[in-house]
Protein backbone atom coordinates (compact mmCIF):
# COMPACT_ATOMS: atom_id res chain seq x y z
CA UNK A 1 0.00 0.00 0.00
CA UNK A 2 1.34 2.97 -0.85
CA UNK A 3 1.19 6.61 1.40
CA UNK A 4 -0.35 9.42 0.06
CA UNK A 5 1.95 12.03 -0.29
CA UNK A 6 1.17 15.99 1.01
CA UNK A 7 0.41 17.30 -2.54
CA UNK A 8 -2.23 14.23 -2.87
CA UNK A 9 -3.77 15.13 -0.24
CA UNK A 10 -3.72 19.00 -0.57
CA UNK A 11 -5.38 18.37 -3.90
CA UNK A 12 -8.44 15.47 -2.61
CA UNK A 13 -9.05 18.60 -0.13
CA UNK A 14 -9.02 20.97 -2.83
CA UNK A 15 -11.53 18.71 -5.16
CA UNK A 16 -13.78 18.65 -1.94
CA UNK A 17 -13.86 22.00 -0.92
CA UNK A 18 -14.51 23.05 -4.78
CA UNK A 19 -16.92 19.88 -5.45
CA UNK A 20 -14.98 19.35 -8.95
CA UNK A 21 -13.26 15.64 -9.39
CA UNK A 22 -9.85 14.72 -7.90
CA UNK A 23 -6.86 15.16 -9.64
CA UNK A 24 -5.89 12.37 -11.75
CA UNK A 25 -2.17 11.18 -11.04
CA UNK A 26 0.60 9.82 -13.77
CA UNK A 27 2.41 6.63 -12.56
CA UNK A 28 5.02 7.25 -14.57
CA UNK A 29 5.94 10.79 -14.30
CA UNK A 30 4.09 11.15 -10.29
CA UNK A 31 2.69 14.68 -11.73
CA UNK A 32 -1.04 15.14 -11.01
CA UNK A 33 -3.61 16.60 -13.45
CA UNK A 34 -7.03 19.01 -11.97
CA UNK A 35 -9.41 21.00 -14.04
CA UNK A 36 -10.14 23.73 -12.42
CA UNK A 37 -13.32 25.47 -14.21
CA UNK A 38 -12.20 25.90 -17.92
CA UNK A 39 -8.64 25.39 -16.93
CA UNK A 40 -6.36 22.27 -16.76
CA UNK A 41 -3.05 22.30 -14.32
CA UNK A 42 -0.85 20.03 -13.64
CA UNK A 43 1.20 19.66 -9.88
CA UNK A 44 4.15 18.22 -9.04
CA UNK A 45 5.51 17.42 -5.60
CA UNK A 46 8.31 18.81 -4.82
CA UNK A 47 10.97 18.02 -1.79
CA UNK A 48 9.84 20.30 -0.20
CA UNK A 49 7.05 22.24 -2.11
CA UNK A 50 5.23 21.81 -5.43
CA UNK A 51 5.08 23.55 -8.70
CA UNK A 52 2.03 24.19 -11.15
CA UNK A 53 2.15 24.40 -14.76
CA UNK A 54 -0.78 25.58 -17.25
CA UNK A 55 -1.16 26.24 -20.74
CA UNK A 56 -1.84 29.71 -21.64
CA UNK A 57 -2.64 30.19 -25.14
CA UNK A 58 -2.13 29.07 -28.12
CA UNK A 59 0.73 31.00 -29.79
CA UNK A 60 -0.19 33.34 -32.25
CA UNK A 61 0.36 33.39 -35.45
CA UNK A 62 2.38 36.56 -37.62
CA UNK A 63 4.57 38.96 -36.13
CA UNK A 64 5.19 38.19 -32.26
CA UNK A 65 7.63 40.55 -31.44
CA UNK A 66 5.46 43.05 -29.58
CA UNK A 67 4.20 40.32 -27.41
CA UNK A 68 6.92 38.90 -26.58
CA UNK A 69 8.47 41.85 -25.59
CA UNK A 70 5.02 42.45 -23.17
CA UNK A 71 5.46 39.13 -21.58
CA UNK A 72 9.13 39.85 -20.65
CA UNK A 73 8.00 42.87 -19.25
CA UNK A 74 5.79 40.26 -17.02
CA UNK A 75 8.21 37.80 -16.60
CA UNK A 76 10.63 40.42 -15.13
CA UNK A 77 11.12 39.57 -11.27
CA UNK A 78 7.74 38.03 -11.45
CA UNK A 79 6.03 41.21 -11.36
CA UNK A 80 3.25 40.23 -13.83
CA UNK A 81 3.34 36.89 -13.24
CA UNK A 82 2.98 36.32 -9.30
CA UNK A 83 6.56 35.18 -9.13
CA UNK A 84 5.34 32.44 -11.95
CA UNK A 85 7.38 32.37 -15.68
CA UNK A 86 5.46 32.73 -18.62
CA UNK A 87 6.70 30.16 -21.28
CA UNK A 88 6.82 28.23 -24.61
CA UNK A 89 5.64 24.52 -24.18
CA UNK A 90 7.66 22.42 -25.49
CA UNK A 91 6.07 21.88 -28.96
CA UNK A 92 6.16 26.26 -29.66
CA UNK A 93 2.45 25.90 -29.83
CA UNK A 94 1.60 27.44 -26.47
CA UNK A 95 2.07 29.74 -24.40
CA UNK A 96 2.44 28.03 -20.49
CA UNK A 97 2.54 29.75 -17.11
CA UNK A 98 4.31 27.75 -14.28
CA UNK A 99 5.22 28.36 -10.65
CA UNK A 100 7.48 26.88 -8.32
CA UNK A 101 6.54 27.21 -4.40
CA UNK A 102 10.00 25.66 -3.08
CA UNK A 103 9.20 25.32 0.65
CA UNK A 104 6.68 24.03 2.64
CA UNK A 105 3.14 25.19 3.47
CA UNK A 106 0.06 24.38 4.82
CA UNK A 107 -3.26 23.74 3.13
CA UNK A 108 -4.71 27.64 3.12
CA UNK A 109 -1.01 28.81 1.30
CA UNK A 110 -1.44 25.94 -1.47
CA UNK A 111 -5.51 26.42 -1.67
CA UNK A 112 -3.83 30.20 -2.27
CA UNK A 113 -1.34 29.62 -4.48
CA UNK A 114 -3.58 28.01 -6.74
CA UNK A 115 -6.12 30.55 -7.14
CA UNK A 116 -3.75 33.52 -7.40
CA UNK A 117 -1.89 30.98 -9.97
CA UNK A 118 -5.04 30.38 -11.60
CA UNK A 119 -6.28 33.68 -11.94
CA UNK A 120 -2.79 34.89 -13.69
CA UNK A 121 -3.60 32.03 -16.11
CA UNK A 122 -7.15 33.83 -17.13
CA UNK A 123 -5.19 37.14 -16.68
CA UNK A 124 -3.01 36.29 -19.37
CA UNK A 125 -5.50 34.20 -21.76
CA UNK A 126 -7.28 37.18 -21.93
CA UNK A 127 -4.23 39.79 -22.40
CA UNK A 128 -3.19 37.15 -25.00
CA UNK A 129 -7.01 37.21 -26.86
CA UNK A 130 -6.78 40.53 -26.52
CA UNK A 131 -3.21 41.00 -28.53
CA UNK A 132 -4.86 38.37 -31.43
CA UNK A 133 -7.77 40.81 -31.88
CA UNK A 134 -5.42 43.69 -32.23
CA UNK A 135 -3.26 42.34 -34.22
CA UNK A 136 -5.94 40.55 -36.57
CA UNK A 137 -7.75 44.10 -37.07
CA UNK A 138 -4.23 45.49 -38.62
Amino acid sequence: MTRKTIVEDFLQKLSSDLHIEGAVKDEQTNLFTIRIGMHTMIVEELTPGFSLWSSIAHLPDGDKEDLYLHLMQANFLGQGTGGGSIGIDQEEKSLTLSLCIPYEVKYEAFKEHVEDFLNYVEYWREQIEAYQNKSSMM
